[in-house]
């Protein structure tokens, strides 16, 4: 409110009341211009807060679109790798059965072996042994023949040894009276002499010698 004072004249006091009036409403009018410059200036920061946010917001929807499809893609792999390592696991566990009931059958199978050729090598042996019984025999037999067959007649009769024996002391046995200490002799395959010292009769020109048989022969 203004105050007028009521000593001044009419005009006087209309024109002063005028100007203030007129001052009052330029007064008001320089308020309002400087709320509406301010406000103004807020709108134009909001706007530009406006735009940040939405470029934030924008930026935000990206990384949200980019972390959401990393997250689908990595779902999806997770999802493949869950159903390899069942399907690995599952596998493990078939191939440890067959691997336990592989170990079962190799050891049944080398059992049966074992006993297969334990069986085998029985037969063998019994083979062996009946084998080496009838050559033993057999051999045995031979032997018997043909020692007394080779046997060396004594007393100085015709075939009788007459070499000098190996003891040095011992003189040369005698053959009987109208034999001779003759000498046949012989190179073997190997290049050795075989010399055979027998009582003969004068005219005998050769003399049939009969090894000692070899064993197992």
């Amino acid at each position: 409110m203004v105050k007028i004072n009521a000593a001044l004249t009419p005009l006087t006091d209309a024109v002063t009341v005028a100007k203030a009036m007129l001052k009052i409403e330029t007064d008001k009018k320089a308020v309002q211009d400087a709320a509406k410059l301010a406000a103004n200036a807020n709108l134009a920061d909001l706007a530009n807060l406006k735009t940040m946010a939405q470029e934030t917001v924008t930026r935000a929807q990206k990384k949200l679109t980019f972390y959401k499809d990393l997250m689908d893609t990595a779902d999806k792999s997770k999802k493949v790798v869950d159903a390899k390592v069942t399907a690995n696991a599952t596998a493990i566990t078939k191939n440890t059965a067959a691997l336990v009931a592989n170990v079962a059958a190799k050891k049944a199978a080398v059992a049966t072996c074992k006993g297969i050729g334990y069986a085998k090598a029985q037969d063998a042996m019994k083979a062996l042994l009946a084998k080496n019984t009838a050559e033993k025999t057999t051999y045995d037999a031979l032997k018997k023949a043909y020692d007394v067959k080779t046997a060396w007649p004594t007393t100085g009769t015709a075939g009788a040894d007459c070499a000098y024996p190996k003891e040095a002391d011992k003189p040369r046995p005698k053959c009987n009276d109208g034999l001779c200490c003759g000498a046949a002799q012989k190179f073997m395959r190997d290049g050795t002499k075989l010399a055979i010292e027998t009582c003969q009769k004068p005219d005998t020109r050769t003399y049939t010698f009969l090894p000692p048989l070899t064993p197992n022969a």
